[in-house]
């Protein structure tokens, strides 16, 4: 079991994310497709998520 996240500057509801988090996401993404492929999983980026 491994967990992966970004820490958030606020708890605050919103509806967007803040600006830490969403320039944090393609690093987190990068970090989730490394520790698939070391359980062996075959991982194919498409680049849509952002």
């Amino acid at each position: 079991m491994c967990l992966i996240g970004i820490q958030p500057e606020s708890m605050e509801t919103s509806t967007e994310l803040s600006d830490v988090v969403s320039n944090k996401m393609d690093a987190l993404i990068d970090k989730v497709f490394e520790k698939l492929k070391e359980w062996g999983v075959e991982v194919i980026s498409k680049k849509t998520y952002r």
